[in-house]
């Protein structure tokens, strides 16, 4: 990610791993941990002011 590359945000402190169930789709009854990353919201609204296409600015002044 760019943001956490030009040292603007470090990842240590704005992404956590985290373990997630979902079902398993192979069996109906099973479950299946899965691994994600949960970026803190510094990281959503950097990427935000970074977009760049017609949309963007809509969305950062709602």
């Amino acid at each position: 990610m760019t943001v956490q590359k030009e040292g603007e945000l470090i990842e240590g402190v704005v992404v956590k791993d985290s373990l997630t169930t979902t079902q398993h789709r192979a069996l109906p009854e099973k479950t299946q941990k899965r691994k994600v990353k949960l970026y803190n919201l510094d990281v959503i609204i950097s990427v935000g002011y970074r977009v760049k296409s017609q949309k963007a600015p809509q969305i950062r002044n709602e």
